[in-house]
């Protein structure tokens, strides 16, 4: 991908997130979920989607899967450009990515940095020695292997180590009162036995990739509280001793003043002092059904919130996401929007008609109306490379009979398939047969000008129409694709054809390549695409969302 289309991907990923994250942070205030175990969950929860987001929605907002018997595939408008090197102006979107990229390459030294120097802190600290009767009773009773060594410049209890955890304690530790001591010890071996740590890491490594996202910092630093007033509530569960461990946090709290010699590590941020304080003068407690209730609903606003933000800021749709049709055409051509192989509408330039070469006879089933009754059964299929009628559906009937019947005979039909640039292709076709003492069968161009008045465009079950039966929606803005530097060397030229649907707003989305002559140019194809504005397609008076196919020609420099 082009770093244009990676900076627009970027930026929709980005807003998707913020709208997801924005609304995910109000939710717990709503519903009052102040238990903080069910707020850790949550907000690991809430992090987990918003990082995956585009996957978890695509199966929500996908279009049907290849070869459904249900799929619609209709004539679409198309347009064409021309792309040239020597038009094109200074692109600074290399120039973003690299400034991203760069920043969050350091952020991730930084936590080296910071890793390299917690080991450095570990071997210059004296190990505690002997334990003091109160923090040898909590490690007996966690059971937990941990090393205790007293650290000049550590101003808090530092807790870091996977396999060999270690707990650095600060100076003047040994002045503190036993209770003091044994709630500090205790707080940071629950720590350790809950496997803080690695999370932790994780979590350091998101916030130096996505150092450019606020809501994602906000998610974070909600984390950090929950986590912490877990321990904090299980820390008093334990020892019963509510005051004497507040008092300690306020007293660390003190002592730690600011961040002092371990500002520099990028594990060890906020206290969060005042709101442990304050939950910690709080009984919580939610009942069973209060919490199914407010996780249902949290849930359900979030799937929600998450298909709303993917469908208002979509991402460029990437080459491989949809099968490539060799056979497709530069205008007016209509593949299949989600079929193999490719289908074509009738009137497209350069096809073949399909020539009927085995027809089926018509039985008047009991029951029809009589023959000097007219009845008129328009029928839609597709008729496939190899002559055959597949997809009939009854697009106008006057008697279920009586259609019945139709397709019975119609799928008997063979047809010399339709071809294009002399390669059989499929076609999406209509057969009208009238009923009656002048009974009648026309297809395809000729049964088109029998109707009267014409079958109402259908779209399909996405509310996609066919573009050629409506006007074509005006363009109103235009982005001119980057020239990838690496074609532009080498002089390298080709044509791209992308599908579209271009919604009510006049948007294109679900952009897919159709053909391209060589892949580096598709990158830079779909971003320049997902830019573009129309006026909103409009039938009987409303926008709808049509197919259009559009045609960007990358020329060489002479």
């Amino acid at each position: 991908m082009s770093a244009s289309g990676a900076v627009v991907n970027l930026c929709a990923y980005v807003l998707q997130t913020s709208l997801l994250l924005a609304v995910g942070l109000v939710l717990p205030v709503l519903f009052r979920l102040r238990d903080p175990r069910v707020r850790y969950r949550y907000w690991m929860t809430l992090l987990a989607v918003s990082l995956l987001l585009p996957l978890l929605v695509l199966p929500i907002m996908g279009r049907p899967a290849q070869g459904a018997a249900s799929a619609t595939a209709y004539v679409a408008g198309a347009m064409t450009m021309t792309v040239q090197p020597g038009a094109q102006p200074f692109s600074p979107w290399p120039w973003v990515l690299g400034f991203l990229t760069a920043v969050a390459a350091a952020r991730f030294l930084w936590i080296l940095v910071g890793l390299f120097r917690l080991e450095g802190m570990r071997r210059s600290s004296p190990v505690l020695h002997p334990l003091p009767p109160s923090v040898q009773s909590e490690v007996a009773e966690l059971r937990i292997g941990t090393e205790f060594r007293i650290s000049e410049e550590a101003r808090s209890p530092l807790t870091f180590g996977w396999r060999r955890p270690v707990v650095l304690l600060p100076a003047g530790f040994d002045t503190l009162n036993s209770e003091a001591q044994r709630c500090i010890a205790l707080h940071e071996l629950l720590h350790v036995k809950r496997g803080d740590w690695p999370v932790i890491l994780v979590e350091e490594f998101i916030r130096s990739l996505l150092w450019f996202h606020p809501a994602v910092w906000l998610v974070l630093d909600r984390i950090a509280l929950s986590r912490e007033q877990v321990v904090d509530r299980e820390v008093v569960r334990l020892t019963h001793e509510r005051a004497a461990y507040m008092n300690t946090l306020a007293a660390m709290a003190r002592h730690r003043q600011s961040a002092g010699a371990v500002a520099y590590l990028p594990f060890f941020h906020r206290s969060h002092l005042l709101q442990r304080l304050a939950l910690l003068t709080k009984e919580v407690s939610m009942s069973k059904l209060r919490l199914g209730l407010a996780v249902s609903g949290s849930v359900a606003v979030l799937v929600f919130a998450g298909v709303v933000a993917t469908r208002a800021f979509p991402l460029v749709g990437q080459p491989g996401d949809a099968p490539t049709a060799e056979s497709a055409l530069e205008s007016s051509t209509s593949p299949s929007q989600s079929a193999e192989p490719a289908v074509y509408q009738i009137g497209t330039k350069g096809l073949t008609e399909p020539r009927l070469i085995k027809r089926g006879e018509f039985v008047r089933p009991p029951g029809a109306p009589p023959k000097n009754v007219e009845t008129l059964v328009v029928l839609g299929l597709v008729i496939n490379e190899r002559g055959v009628p597949t997809e009939i559906k009854v697009l106008k009937s006057d008697n279920d009979l009586l259609s019945a019947e139709t397709i019975k005979g119609v799928s008997q039909w063979r047809w010399d398939p339709a071809k294009l640039d002399g390669k059989p292709v499929s076609i999406r076709w209509i057969i009208t047969v009238l009923w009656g003492d002048k009974a009648a069968a026309h297809q395809g161009s000729e049964a088109l000008k029998q109707l009267s008045p014409p079958v109402a465009p259908i779209p399909d079950e996405h509310g996609v129409y066919p573009m050629g039966s409506i006007p074509p929606p005006k363009m109103l803005k235009q982005v001119t694709p980057d020239y990838p530097p690496e074609a532009k060397e080498k002089g390298i030229g080709g044509k791209v054809v992308i599908q579209v649907v271009i919604n009510e707003r006049g948007e294109p989305t679900q952009a897919k390549v159709l053909k391209s002559d060589n892949e580096i140019f598709n990158a830079a194809a779909l971003a320049a695409v997902s830019q573009w504005r129309f006026e909103p397609p409009m039938f009987d008076g409303l926008p709808v969302k049509v197919d259009w196919i559009i045609s960007i020609k990358f020329m060489p420099a002479p």
